[in-house]
């Protein structure tokens, strides 16, 4: 793997195998892209590749990862997952439905995509930024059971459709249920 991942030589050739990929992502699943394939899109040999990427998957694991860090970076509101779920959730189906077609990889319901589980990482991270909440294993996974509900719900329901109240009224129990404050 490349060392010096400040090396405008190596920044330009990682945008160039991502914008393939994102070329290609949009025309055939996951599993279908090879590396040669890829390599000829982006105008470089196997053997670069793989100076960067250990595979097609580990490639699609950075691509995604660009990409939800970059949308969720956009997200302002995460002490009100604390203080008022049903508005948080609110917030957060109209922020990504406003904001999808910026991100065409983030699909949450594409088969192969690893954007749920990136998404529920990079949202433990900024919800324990709030420190409204201690970092531990049972909050991790209070946190991913939140997260993939409320995933579950923005692939299901447009914000016109979903009955937010409904919904942040179960949200706002589970979460009372399950985070305890720090004292």
């Amino acid at each position: 793997m490349i060392k010096n991942e400040s090396d405008i030589r190596v920044i330009k050739t990682r945008r160039a195998i991502k914008a393939a990929f994102a070329a290609l992502i949009e025309e055939k699943d996951l599993e279908k892209i090879t590396v040669s394939e890829l390599a000829n899109r982006a105008e470089i040999n196997k053997g670069t590749f793989y100076l960067h990427y250990k595979d097609i998957y580990d490639l699609h694991y950075s691509y995604m990862s660009d990409i939800i860090e970059d949308f969720l970076d956009g997200i302002t509101f995460y002490d009100l997952f604390f203080e008022n779920p049903k508005a948080f959730l609110a917030k957060l189906m109209i922020y990504y439905k406003k904001r999808q077609d910026e991100y065409p990889g983030l699909a949450l319901n594409s088969r192969g995509n690893q954007a749920p589980i990136l998404f529920a990482d990079i949202m433990r991270k900024e919800l324990y930024k709030t420190k409204r909440i201690e970092k531990n294993e049972l909050n991790d996974t209070a946190i991913e059971f939140i997260v993939f509900a409320t995933i579950g719900i923005m692939i299901r329901h447009t914000p016109a459709e979903a009955n937010i109240a409904a919904i942040g009224d179960v949200a706002s129990k589970v979460i009372a249920a399950l985070f305890k404050e720090k004292d």
